[in-house]
């Protein structure tokens, strides 16, 4: 996916394209990864038996919505 996106970038920097389109189709590009991620994640800990791996896929879930939306607040 990332090398799509970066052929696509590349192609639209090449052809004059300015920094705001870029950082849009980085910004959504990085939360369609985060919410696979998570979906991945949820559907992981909700079909899981043990108790430490659900507890564990639910830590990894809330520190990458937490570095989602301060990565949002840094850029």
């Amino acid at each position: 996916m990332w090398e799509a996106i970066n052929f696509y970038v590349r192609k639209l920097t090449a052809s004059g394209g300015n920094s705001t389109e870029v950082v849009t189709i980085y910004k959504v590009a990085n939360w369609f990864g985060t919410g696979s991620t998570v979906i991945l994640m949820l559907i992981l800990a909700i079909i899981s038996k043990n108790n430490a791996v659900r507890i564990s896929l639910i830590i990894f879930i809330l520190i990458r919505i937490a570095l989602n939306f301060s990565y949002l607040l840094t850029s």
